[in-house]
């Protein structure tokens, strides 16, 4: 009887602490979520230790010779600029960051920044904190109710007279992502589902197709719990409805995950390298009426291992790509110069034609060489009668270094290819 007893207090008292780790984690935001708020992110700024995560990226790549050294450099930068946010925000008494997302009355629905204002902290840095985390035309911080927020000011103003309902289901979720520095709950509430069940009653093309219950029954609400190195690791959990529905959806999570790597890769971006090594961590994993998705340290940092040979040629493929599209932009305007002037002159210089065609000045910053002045090399033609072979004609090529093995090249005729210096060279002598 007395091990009954105990055990049911060990229950009960296991119960109750899980009950006031809900509480306490969502306190600060309860006054500001309704049946509309679909996710809540929260951020213990004073847990992440920007110096261990640098050394963590650095010890695992370092074997990686130059691509690592580019790789690095890279990652520098945003550490560089996370580390002197996160002091900044620190320095000013901030310690936890919270992200709001709601359905609104607006299409884009309602999205803020909040931060609780603790004894003794700046409250005027906390705003120029908060500032700095996205710039825009649109962003207004506001000081109300022992926080500070932001958001454009048609938020805020619906803020300072909010009317909150119970969201037991976000504070039961951000739990459920573990005790780790970034926690997200994802969380529509059930009319919200409701009302997405009866409005679309099919899931999109682009994500599937099939009945939307799919969505609807099979995500009723994820967690995901991010810790930062030097112990890396990733946790989503979504729950279903049921085990059926969980399986239902974990198959269509699956061919999502697949879009998204083969979306990812042909666009050439920088995500795309880390979904290709993380690949078999990212296979979603039944268990009973949950899926479940864990990245531990020990696949972060075999990935990291190989990540800098893809990273880079990745980030270089979309450069060039970004080059060949300013190149497409300076050369219509070299073009619509040309058609709009007797006899079609083209410009003497590509600021002039910048110029005349009011075409933004960063077109001329080559994104392969930003430090390169000029980026781009123009050659003016002559007027069209005397034009002959416009597709042999080169009007403008990047600025490149002897044995450059991709240029950008643009011609008279309107196309734009990527050729190495021996047929660069040959084009330019053409006539």
């Amino acid at each position: 009887m007395r091990i009954r007893s105990i055990l049911l207090i060990a229950l009960l008292s296991a119960i109750s602490s899980a009950t006031r780790a809900a509480e306490q984690l969502s306190a600060a935001i309860a006054p500001y979520l309704d049946e509309r708020t679909v996710l809540v992110a929260r951020i213990e700024c004073d847990r992440i230790d920007i110096a261990a995560a640098r050394k963590w990226v650095h010890d695992s790549t370092k074997d990686g010779g130059a691509q690592s050294q580019q790789f690095l450099q890279q990652a520098d930068n945003v550490l560089d600029h996370s580390e002197k946010w996160l002091a900044d925000f620190r320095a000013a008494g901030g310690k936890t960051l919270f992200l709001v997302v709601s359905f609104g009355d607006t299409p884009g629905g309602s999205v803020f920044c909040m931060t609780p204002i603790a004894n003794g902290a700046d409250t005027q840095k906390l705003q120029a904190s908060l500032k700095a985390l996205r710039e825009n035309d649109e962003q207004n911080i506001a000081v109300f109710n022992g926080a500070v927020f932001e958001a454009d000011a048609q938020v805020l103003e619906s803020l300072k007279q909010f009317k909150p309902s119970p969201r037991p289901d976000v504070e039961t979720t951000l739990v459920t992502a573990g005790d780790v520095p970034i926690r997200i709950a994802l969380a529509p509430s059930e009319d919200a589902r409701r009302v997405i069940a009866t409005l679309a009653q099919k899931l999109p093309t682009d994500l599937g197709g099939g009945p939307v219950t799919t969505l609807t029954n099979g995500v009723h609400a994820v967690s995901a719990g991010i810790k930062l190195p030097p112990d890396p690791s990733f946790l989503i959990r979504i729950q279903s409805k049921d085990a059926d529905s969980a399986q239902t959806f974990a198959g269509l999570l699956r061919q999502w995950i697949a879009g998204f790597r083969e979306h990812e890769r042909k666009a050439a971006s920088s995500v795309s390298p880390l979904l290709e090594l993380l690949g078999p961590a990212l296979e979603p994993k039944l268990q009973g009426d949950q899926i479940v998705i864990r990245i531990t340290g020990n696949a972060f940092a075999a990935a990291a291992q190989e990540l800098p040979a893809p990273f880079i040629a990745a980030r270089q493929k979309a450069a060039l790509m970004r080059s060949v599209n300013n190149e497409k932009q300076m050369l219509l305007g070299c073009l619509m110069y040309a058609n709009n002037r007797k006899d079609g002159p083209f410009p003497d210089t590509l600021e002039e034609m910048i110029k005349d065609q009011e075409i933004d000045k960063s077109v001329a910053i080559n994104p392969r060489d930003p430090q390169r002045t000029p980026g781009y090399i123009y050659i003016k033609q002559p007027p069209e009668k005397e034009r002959t072979h416009p597709g042999q004609r080169v009007v403008i090529y990047e600025a490149h270094d002897p044995g450059a093995k991709q240029i950008a090249v643009a011609f008279a005729d309107g196309h734009v290819d990527v050729l190495d210096e021996d047929a660069f060279k040959k084009m330019l002598e053409a006539k």
